[in-house]
């Protein structure tokens, strides 16, 4: 994780959009002054941050941010072998879970939609995680976010918790993401910026560029239509 200047966020979008321009000049639907567009800019920080974050390869996200100091999970009383830990407020994803007893550990969880959850909370045995291949499930109760972690012993402790926070801008204008993640944010920002400004051909551009950069698996060209859609 690296902390990052927001004037400096907005200088070199500025700079991605500007180059990609005929003329260095915006274009049309994008005639607007610096203050206003590095306004946008800021609007889109986070939205583009927290995009990149969730969609990217699990191997650009780094370290993350460690959350296995004093936590404790509590046993499952409907399913053996799983144990229940409180998410921290500001989780966003998962970047690396490991129980003392998993011979590996897990850098993606499913939800409760996905169909494999419903083998998790079934009564075959053999069809739950286990410590060869251990299941991790994102899920939610009265307290909030849980982590569901399947094929866990009742003396297991948690040797590895690292997760990705939620983006945030602090008091000191900065904003805090994966290093590597760097110029994917950059050019999704800016693909929502020029989306902002209805320039929905050139923001296809940048965000089909942000999908290379952090391999994101999702549809560039819905995902800008939707944040247009959005902004309506």
């Amino acid at each position: 994780m690296k902390t990052y200047n927001i004037m400096d966020i907005k200088r070199r979008v500025r700079s991605i959009i500007d180059q990609n321009m005929e003329d260095g000049q915006l274009s049309a639907n994008m005639d607007v002054d610096t203050l206003e567009l590095d306004d946008v800019i800021q609007e889109n920080i986070v939205p583009g941050i927290r995009m990149v974050e969730i969609g990217a390869a699990s191997m650009l996200l780094g370290n993350g941010k460690d959350f296995s100091e004093g936590l404790v999970g509590k046993p499952d009383p409907l399913v053996n072998d799983c144990m229940v830990f409180k998410m921290p407020k500001d989780y966003l994803r998962l970047v690396y879970f490991c129980m003392s007893s998993w011979r590996v550990g897990v850098s993606r969880t499913i939800s409760v939609q996905d169909p494999r959850y419903a083998m998790q909370r079934g009564t075959v045995g053999m069809a739950r995680g286990c410590a060869e291949r251990p299941v991790v499930a994102e899920a939610y109760s009265k307290e909030g976010l849980t982590l569901e972690a399947y094929g866990c012993n009742s003396d297991d402790t948690v040797l590895v918790a690292q997760y990705i926070p939620e983006p945030a801008i602090n008091e000191s204008d900065q904003v805090v993401f994966p290093h590597r993640l760097e110029e994917a944010s950059l050019y999704a920002i800016a693909a929502l910026t020029c989306t902002s400004f209805g320039d929905v051909g050139r923001a296809q551009i940048f965000m089909a560029t942000a999908r290379q950069l952090g391999s994101i698996h999702i549809d560039s060209s819905e995902q800008v239509e939707q944040n247009n859609t959005s902004d309506q």
